[in-house]
């Protein structure tokens, strides 16, 4: 996921929004002081997809900043849904570099959706998973 911030000197505040793994448009939070028409404005004119940032960019008298993302152990742990093993989980996860825990953050929607196609598998520890590195598999691809 990829988060971004507008900030401008001409109104007061931020808008933050975010893009998924396949860079869609995703949220938008609007903290600022814009009035109804700036806000229709930024409405109409939010990038539905990343590569539609540029265009934004060249609209605007502002910053648009990514946000570093957020590469916690929880952003893990909280959508994995077996929750075992935490400590050894998180031994591992503080060994791993951050393009590994980003990869294992991304992975785990896709990985519990394939669960969900094949039913027979059992979903794996989630040290089981940082250790074997489960999260290099495009579990989108697989099927069973």
């Amino acid at each position: 996921m990829k988060k971004f911030v507008l900030t401008s000197p001409k109104f007061m505040g931020s808008i933050q929004f975010w893009y998924n793994e396949i860079d869609l448009l995703i949220n938008y939070t609007n903290e600022t002081d814009l009035d109804e028409t700036g806000h229709k404005w930024m409405l109409g004119n939010l990038p539905e997809h990343l590569s539609m940032l540029d265009g934004l960019k060249a609209k605007i008298k502002g910053n648009i900043n990514e946000l570093p993302p957020d590469l916690t152990f929880e952003a893990f742990y909280e959508p994995y849904s077996h929750k075992v093993q935490k400590k050894r989980a998180l031994a591992l996860w503080n060994k791993m570099n951050d393009e590994s825990k980003l990869a294992a953050i991304f992975s785990v929607k896709p990985y519990l959706a394939y669960l969900q196609r094949v039913k027979w598998r059992n979903q794996a520890d989630p040290d089981t998973y940082l250790r074997n590195a489960m999260y290099e598999t495009d579990w989108n691809k697989q099927h069973k």
